[in-house]
């Protein structure tokens, strides 16, 4: 397409007979397709595409409305009570898979999968409950290695503590951890619950 013809127009700012070298590579091949179809009516149209300036712009934006998210789901956080749940579980495997030590550089054992038709599944075991108890042993604070070592290690039925999030909280499957509805944008909460991210990790994951 020639880096300095000025034959493009911004969609967001407007600004006409800019040259591709304003636009992303992704964005000058996506004129591509309005320039096969120019040349095949034969007119002369400007290409239209969002301008490197815009783009950097609403990333901006984005990352500043991230953090307000961020900031309002913390204050939710701080100002509601888990519920503590007691579920008892008949035989193994459970059917939970926590989530990695290294995510969200939590400690304990938080679930970031029950498994469907297994015993913790049936119990209600949920994404986002944190293990608290194996039997009378209070497993809230351990490293996770020693948490799972407490599950295998308990007589069956394994009774079983769990804190559970409040309601209409979501599971965030980047941090693996239960968030309130506040962490996320209106657009991530219309996917489905194994695709939810919350805000920041959004943000972390960006280029």
């Amino acid at each position: 397409m020639g880096n300095e013809l000025t034959k493009f127009a911004c969609s967001d700012c407007k600004r006409e007979y800019l040259p591709c070298s304003e636009f992303s590579d992704a964005q000058v091949e996506k004129c591509e397709v309005q320039e096969r179809k120019n040349q095949e009516e034969a007119v002369i149209r400007l290409l239209v595409a969002t301008c490197k300036a815009c783009v950097a712009k609403a990333k901006e934006a984005e990352a500043a409305r991230a953090a307000e998210r961020a900031a309002e789901a913390k204050a939710v956080a701080a100002e509601v009570t888990w519920e503590r749940v007691v579920v008892t579980l008949e035989a193994r495997p459970f059917g939970m898979t926590p989530a990695s030590s290294s995510e969200g550089g939590a400690a304990g054992y938080r679930v970031a999968k029950a498994s469907e038709g297994k015993p913790a599944w049936a119990q209600g075991v949920r994404p986002g409950w944190a293990l608290a108890c194996v039997g009378e042993q209070d497993v809230s604070g351990l490293p996770l290695a020693e948490a799972q070592a407490a599950l295998k290690e308990a007589a069956l039925p394994a009774e079983l503590a769990f804190d559970v999030p409040p309601a209409g909280w979501h599971f965030c499957v980047g941090c693996c951890a239960a968030q309130p509805p506040e962490a996320f944008s209106r657009k991530m909460l219309t996917k489905p619950p194994e695709k939810r991210r919350c805000s920041e990790c959004v943000q972390v994951q960006e280029p």
